[in-house]
Formats: structure tokens, C-alpha cells, sequence
């Protein structure tokens, strides 16, 4: 088992009100990439957050995708009149390209024209891909995982399927080369507050989490700051120094990364990340989670974390590429 800083208990009681209870409404866009994102919150929570996802035009999408969404994370309506063309083009260039893994690519895409981007942590850009035989482009979205004080580029991290056509597109490209993207969107933001923080993900779901972690390090944050990334052997590892000198700046950040099918000598933490929520968060009166990954840790640990009491849950849930045909994951 891998830590980084010290050991601080998550959730604990402050003084919190007790929030209501909360189904939450899940807005399903269709996009073969991202399938849902969620929210679980007070009722004004809700109202505050829909609101933000209404200005920023969280409904907008490309003219292959565009549907009515009945609604946010929140279970709040979003403007039918918000379409794709509040989304912006950006034009860039490959500037770094990075093998993270066997199958886990780093991209970094400095822009061109606009020369500089703003976006919450947590949001994506999206890849319009024209191919033969097909009229209409695939989209395929991704989800930035830089830091939002780098305003002049992006960084995406993203894992390769075989004949998917986003990730054949952008393994495909060399540095120097010229492409398209569109965005910033997306409600899966980090926001300010003083709660403790949960991140847990599975395989690449780190990428929106790694740009939150960053923002919480640029901005000194001293809020107790706990991830939990599920892989799946010791091939599949990265990221772990730069969590580790994220720690050295963020006094109250842990991390636990464990591997579900080591084959070496691993001394980490072996098995699933859903027993570690349960073993590990005492109470979530003053916790504030983050979840992306796969559906059946999206699921089950929602339901844990619902067990120990009410807490805001932020979920992005991503198909499973091993799993699904014809699709792509993060």
C-alpha cells in the first residue's frame, strides 16, 4: 500500500446540517465515451449547481450527439435553446507526446488558435473524426487532465482500443501535427468548499481527477485530500512520483493505488477499490466524493457511500472498453 502525507480521517463531523435524502437524476448524453454524470446533494446544492450548468451551457453538443436532455445531474431542466454552438473550436498542435503505458498514451496539444483556453477541472474537449463510408463524423469526447492555470495548452490522457475511432485518431498523431477540438464542457467540475475530498477511480477515470489534483496543488489547498485508483496489474501503473510530489504540496493528501491482478511482487494494495471506501471512510457528514471510472465501481461505490450516510457524490461513469462493442472509454 502506497501513501503520500499523512493520514487524516475523512468525513468527519463538523457541525454539518443533516441533508435530505436525494435520488439523483442522471443526464445521459450520447456519447460512446462518457455515459453519465451525477450528482448526489442538498437541495440547494442542486439549485446552485444547476444553475451553474445552465450558464455554462452543459447541454451542448456536437450535431452528431444533439438531443434534448431532460436533465442535469441534478434532475434540473436545462434550456432547450443551449446548443452545440456554445461550445468553442480550438485549433493546436501536438507539442509532447508521452507512453505512459502499454496502452496508456499522454497527449499534450498546445493551442493555436484561440491561444488560450479557460476550463474547470474535471470538464472534456471533444474530437469530431470524419471516417469512410460514414456522413456524419464520430465524437468522441476526452477528458483534460491538466491543471487550469495552463491556459495555453491541454493535457489528455487516454487508453487504445483497437478500431475505436477516437483513440486510433489521436494514438495516430505525431508531434507537430495539427488538429481540431471542441469545448470546455461539462458538470463534473471540481468547486471550492471546505469539505473533505474522496477521488476514487478506476484505469484512465484518473484523468479528470488528475486535473483537480492539480488545481488543489496550485492553489495550496489544505482540505483533506484522499484517492483511491483501481488498476489492473503492474503494467498497467503510472502517475505514481507525480502523485507522490503532489503530496509534498498538498499537506493532508493521501493516495492508495491498487492493482486487482498483480502478477510480480507487488507490496501495494491488492483487490478492488470499493473495499478500501468501505474499510477506510469512517463517515461522510463532511465528505464530498468524486467517482469516474467503470459502472460497477461507479455503483458499488455509491451504494457504500450511501450506507454511511448523506454526502454530495459527483459520478462520471465510462463504458467499458474491454467490455462493450463498438465503443471507447477514458
Amino acid at each position: 500500500m502506497r501513501r503520500q502525507g499523512t493520514a487524516f480521517p475523512l468525513g468527519s463531523n463538523r457541525g454539518e446540517d443533516v441533508r435530505e435524502p436525494f435520488d439523483p437524476t442522471m443526464a445521459v448524453r450520447e456519447e460512446p465515451k462518457r455515459l453519465v454524470e451525477g450528482v448526489v446533494g442538498s437541495s440547494t446544492e442542486r439549485k446552485e449547481h444547476a444553475t451553474m450548468v445552465a450558464r455554462a451551457g452543459h447541454s451542448s453538443l456536437s450535431p452528431a450527439l444533439r438531443r434534448t436532455i431532460v436533465g442535469t445531474p441534478f434532475g434540473t431542466a436545462i434550456a432547450p435553446g443551449l446548443t452545440q454552438d456554445v461550445m468553442q473550436t480550438f485549433s493546436a498542435h501536438v507539442s509532447r507526446i508521452r507512453t505512459l503505458t502499454h496502452d496508456v498514451r499522454e497527449i499534450e496539444l498546445t493551442l493555436r488558435d484561440p491561444g488560450e483556453i479557460h476550463f474547470a477541472p474535471g470538464q472534456f474537449v471533444s474530437f469530431e473524426i470524419e471516417r469512410a463510408g460514414f456522413r456524419v463524423p464520430a465524437t468522441r469526447p476526452y477528458s483534460i487532465a491538466s491543471s487550469p492555470s495552463g491556459r495555453h495548452a491541454v493535457q489528455l490522457v487516454l487508453n487504445h482500443v483497437p478500431g475505436g475511432p477516437g483513440s486510433e485518431y489521436l494514438f495516430g498523431l505525431r508531434e507537430g501535427d495539427v488538429t481540431t477540438f471542441r469545448g470546455p464542457v461539462g458538470s463534473f467540475t471540481l468547486r471550492d468548499g471546505q469539505r473533505d475530498l474522496l477521488f476514487v477511480a478506476t484505469g484512465t477515470g484518473i484523468a479528470p481527477i488528475r486535473s483537480m489534483l492539480w488545481s488543489l496543488a496550485d492553489a495550496s489547498s489544505l482540505r483533506v485530500v484522499t484517492l483511491y485508483w483501481g488498476l489492473r496489474s503492474e503494467r498497467d501503473l503510472y502517475y505514481q512520483d507525480e502523485l507522490a510530489r503532489l503530496g509534498e504540496r498538498m499537506p493532508h493528501f493521501s493516495f492508495v493505488t491498487t492493482l486487482s491482478r498483480p502478477v510480480g511482487a507487488w507490496h501495494g494494495a491488492v483487490g478492488r477499490v470499493s473495499p478500501l471506501v468501505e474499510s477506510q471512510i469512517p463517515g461522510v457528514s463532511n465528505l464530498e466524493a468524486f467517482l469516474c471510472g467503470n459502472a460497477a465501481m461507479i455503483r458499488d461505490v455509491r451504494d457504500i457511500l450511501r450506507k454511511k450516510g448523506l454526502c454530495p457524490i459527483h459520478m462520471e461513469q465510462y463504458y467499458d472498453d474491454r467490455a462493450s462493442t463498438g465503443s471507447e472509454s477514458q
